[in-house]
């Protein structure tokens, strides 16, 4: 066998391969036995037919495209082997051409996608992301917010005859009038603005005990924009005044591990700082995959569509599970089918691109993940359940992802924008 390669555009390599006349006859020979013993030739025993007869009740043509198939089986993965060509799990063979010459050789031509190889990774201080570290920045109101919901949580609640105020804890139920469905609860402080204002305007106006009906007019589009009115029945359960403790010193020590306010106050913003050190961690993370998605890589179209039929198949069960259909979707975003796919299209080919780089990273700087790193990963997510073998690779590829964004997080510049409202440490 002899293979020649050519380059082509698009993550593609041309495949030239002539299998000689020698081994053209030993495959033709098998296929001959096989035939005969398989087809029965009135007149001979199976097996024992000529081979003139064979091709008089078979024909010529069709045992020679038997032939060819049986060549292209066998040779389309000697000649890959051979030249070292490593097309994607989702590539499908595409022959362009292939025959017989005057000197019995078999010529065929075979169009291969591969998986690019990345050739040179580029130095990692010269990658650079950018976070915002206002998204990392602990306020006073937020600390202040941290304190009154400790104090909710031990307040004390007395019920009451009158209408709810600001503060008070309320229990509302509503439902559409004239349509099936169950009622919307609503457990809760009443603030200035955790209610649609047409139900906050109406509950303080009620008792606890007391419903009413109210009606809303709602702007729905549909090729024109018209008013709907729509017409709800709300209940007011329940009003409860929320007696808050006052946070004495005495008081803190008691119910907590604090020695005091202040001490509470820098327990909490401790707290959020844990927080906020895990979630700048992940975001660092998902902005170094973003980076990596970005770099130069040509991306196969076999593992452009596959990831596209996944992407799909997630997203149908989001609307599915949201009460949604492709269509809801489209018209809420204001974006058209083919934007849609667009969008998908490009989503898939920068996940892909990312991945290629995290593999090849992972393997130049030897951060391969083991078998026992995914069963300790196994222990600790599902216990002794068993997986399949596709499941533990794609956990084993999570890993290898942490482990090089972990690994790049160290090494690239990260650049912050400074928040402007700090609290003092």
């Amino acid at each position: 066998m002899k293979t020649e390669v050519k380059p082509l555009p698009d993550s593609k390599v041309l495949l030239e391969v002539i299998i000689s006349s020698e081994e053209v006859n030993q495959y033709e020979n098998k296929l001959y036995n096989k035939v005969t013993r398989e087809v029965q030739i009135p007149g001979f025993r199976p097996g024992k037919a000529p081979r003139r007869i064979v091709e008089k009740v078979l024909g010529k043509e069709y045992l020679e495209n038997l032939l060819k198939e049986d060549l292209l089986k066998e040779f389309i993965i000697k000649a890959l082997e051979e030249k070292n060509i490593f097309p994607p799990a989702t590539w499908k063979p595409k022959v362009q051409s292939s025959q017989f010459n005057e000197n019995k050789e078999f010529m065929f031509n075979l169009e291969v996608e591969v998986i690019p190889e990345i050739e040179k990774i580029p130095k990692y201080e010269e990658l650079e992301i950018e976070i915002n570290s206002e998204d990392y920045t602990i306020t006073e109101e937020e600390i202040e917010e941290d304190i009154e919901r400790f104090r909710l949580q031990l307040a004390e609640y007395k019920e009451v005859e009158r209408p709810p105020r600001e503060g008070d804890y309320i229990e509302v139920n509503l439902k559409r009038i004239g349509t099936p469905g169950e009622e919307i609860p609503f457990k809760g402080i009443l603030k200035k603005d955790n209610l649609p204002p047409f139900i906050r305007e109406n509950l303080i106006k009620m008792k606890a005990g007391e419903e009413k009906e109210v009606t809303i007019e709602e702007e729905i589009e549909d090729k024109i924009i018209y008013t709907k009115r729509s017409h709800y029945n709300l209940k007011l359960l329940q009003v409860k005044e929320v007696i808050l403790p006052e946070l004495t010193d005495d008081f803190i020590k008691e119910k907590t591990s604090y020695s005091s306010l202040e001490d509470m106050k820098k327990g909490f913003k401790e707290i959020r700082e844990k927080v906020l050190g895990l979630k700048k961690k992940e975001d660092i993370k998902r902005e170094i995959f973003k980076l990596l998605s970005h770099l130069p890589l040509e991306i196969p179209r076999s593992m452009i569509e596959s990831r596209l039929d996944y992407l799909e198949f997630i997203n149908s069960f989001y609307f599915q599970s949201h009460g949604l259909t492709q269509e809801d979707y489209l018209k809420e975003r204001g974006i058209t089918r083919e934007q849609y796919y667009k969008e998908l299209e490009k989503k898939a080919t920068e996940e892909l691109r990312a991945e290629l780089y995290i593999n090849k990273i992972g393997e130049v700087e030897k951060l391969a993940v083991t078998d026992q790193e995914v069963e300790e990963f196994l222990k600790e997510m599902k216990g002794k359940q068993k997986i399949s073998d596709e499941k533990k690779e794609l956990i084993k590829f999570k890993l290898l992802k942490d482990k090089v964004l972990d690994f790049l997080s160290n090494r690239i510049k990260i650049k912050e924008k400074q928040a402007k409202v700090l609290i003092n440490k």
